[in-house]
């Protein structure tokens, strides 16, 4: 007997469920080439490869998923996920304004579209207006979400740093909670206590990356005596 499409997206959900994100993509894929049209495959085969370790593959995944049904919000809320994850802002904001167009009140979606009109701002009065935004969920967020205090970190790059500073000092209260990436670019608001907790956890570990970016929070001129 041969071997249906239903029985491909069960056999693919039973790996996935068991931890077997290879066997699952190859199932998804062979139910996929039965009902090309069909959603759940491709959200089948992003799932899969994200969880093999590859966000970049998965979001195409994702997208292909999103064409076949454009109005699935989980599709476009994974894709703001994966995107923002690896840095991707404009493959993230895109997806974000999905979101936000059915669903205007989901957090992450708010805060990834915040952070993406904050570093394309094209007046000043537009960049503060924004930054008064994210002063009331920044904290919050970025505690809770390391990728999205990347994305913070990434769109204050792209501000005069005067202007930031009610932001920066706000985050900085909770620098000890923060990614590495975001309290590099806070370093000098961040109170040397805590800055220096962070320095020696650092050390401590030895990690190449969070060095780079120790290098980088001591290369804005930080004074840990102060």
């Amino acid at each position: 007997m041969a071997v249906t499409y239903t029985d491909w997206l069960a056999r693919a959900r039973e790996h996935l469920a068991a931890g077997r994100a290879l066997d699952a993509l190859s199932c998804f894929r062979k139910a996929a080439r039965q009902r090309p049209r069909a959603l759940a495959p491709f959200a089948g085969i992003a799932d899969s490869l994200w969880r093999l370790g590859k966000p970049r593959e998965a979001i195409v995944a994702w997208q292909e998923a999103g064409a076949r049904m454009p109005e699935h919000l989980p599709t476009w809320q994974a894709i703001t996920e994966a995107a923002t994850f690896i840095g991707d802002d404009a493959v993230a904001q895109e997806s974000a304004a999905r979101v936000l167009a059915a669903a205007p009140a989901d957090r992450r979606a708010r805060f990834v579209d915040a952070c993406g009109r904050l570093a394309e701002a094209a007046t000043r009065e537009a960049a503060l207006e924004t930054l008064a935004e994210l002063v009331a969920t920044a904290s919050r967020m970025t505690v809770r979400v390391p990728h999205m205090a990347r994305a913070l970190a990434r769109a204050l790059s792209q501000c005069e740093a005067d202007d930031t500073l009610p932001l920066r000092r706000a985050l900085a209260a909770h620098a000890d909670a923060l990614d590495l990436a975001l309290v590099a670019h806070i370093a000098p608001d961040v109170p040397a206590n805590l800055l220096q907790r962070r320095i020696d956890a650092v050390l401590a570990t030895g990690d190449p990356e969070d060095l780079r970016l120790l290098a980088v929070s001591l290369s804005r001129g930080v004074d840990l005596a102060a």
